[in-house]
């Protein structure tokens, strides 16, 4: 289990990752609920304004 320093930075890691995709790139983002392991989101490629079924998978890092 993270402190709460360490999930507050890991927090902010994530939506910042989230931001820069919906707002720079038009993607979708799905964030996974598992904690410390594994993917930690999804990013589906939108284009033309359409889902392409086309995932990442994202294991996210975040630090001070």
């Amino acid at each position: 289990m993270k402190s709460g320093k360490s999930e507050a930075v890991s927090e902010a890691g994530v939506g910042w990752l989230r931001f820069a995709v919906a707002n720079r790139l038009g993607w979708i983002f799905r964030e996974q609920p598992n904690q410390d392991k594994g993917v930690d989101a999804h990013v589906e490629e939108v284009l033309d304004g359409e889902a392409t079924g086309r995932l990442i998978g994202l294991q996210i890092k975040s630090g001070t």
